[in-house]
């Protein structure tokens, strides 16, 4: 395992697409403008062995596109995708990449998920990948525009304005009561 989560295994508390529900804030924003409280939101599945490059492609495309759907529901998007695989040896591997945005589309997700993909798949040759288990995380978390802030987790100009227009009421009610 690698000391910090970017590349660990911390996916397995996965299942379906739930994260791993760590209470602490998410990487960057360390300002609490659209924080998350959680590290990371993940989907895999376990199968029947599976060696076909294409069967497992369109595996991570399913795992893809499910993960995005939650991550939809969550309004959420996250910056470090981490692919998870464990082979019919029972050896997990994960393989991260940082992407140059913060992404949740499939389109966005895909291209990255795939390219990891391949890069196993062509290092396991001759032999071949043979695959029971895949799974897609993203961290780096933040929130999407501002559907479904929470109080305190608005960014610093929406906060701002709010602390003034408080200090003018607060200001206007002890005038008109003294």
């Amino acid at each position: 395992h690698h000391p910090h989560g970017a590349s660990s295994s911390g996916i397995a508390g996965g299942g379906e697409g739930g994260g791993d529900g760590a209470s602490s804030s998410a990487a960057g924003d360390a300002d609490g403008a659209g924080a998350v409280h959680r590290k990371g939101i993940s989907c895999e599945r376990t199968f029947a062995p599976l060696r076909g490059r294409k069967e497992q492609a369109d595996m991570a495309v399913k795992l893809v596109e499910h993960l995005c759907q939650d991550m939809e529901e969550e309004g959420i998007e996250g910056s470090c995708v981490t692919l998870k695989l464990k082979s019919t040896d029972f050896r997990v591997t994960t393989h991260a990449k940082t992407l140059p945005q913060h992404v949740r589309t499939p389109q966005a997700m895909l291209p990255h998920v795939l390219a990891l993909l391949k890069d196993k798949q062509r290092a396991c040759q001759p032999a071949g990948l043979e695959l029971r288990l895949m799974g897609v995380r993203m961290s780096s978390l933040r929130k999407v525009g501002k559907r479904r802030i929470a109080d305190g987790a608005q960014n610093p100009l929406t906060r701002l304005l709010l602390q003034r227009q408080q200090q003018q009421d607060q200001q206007r009610q002890q005038q008109e009561n003294p």
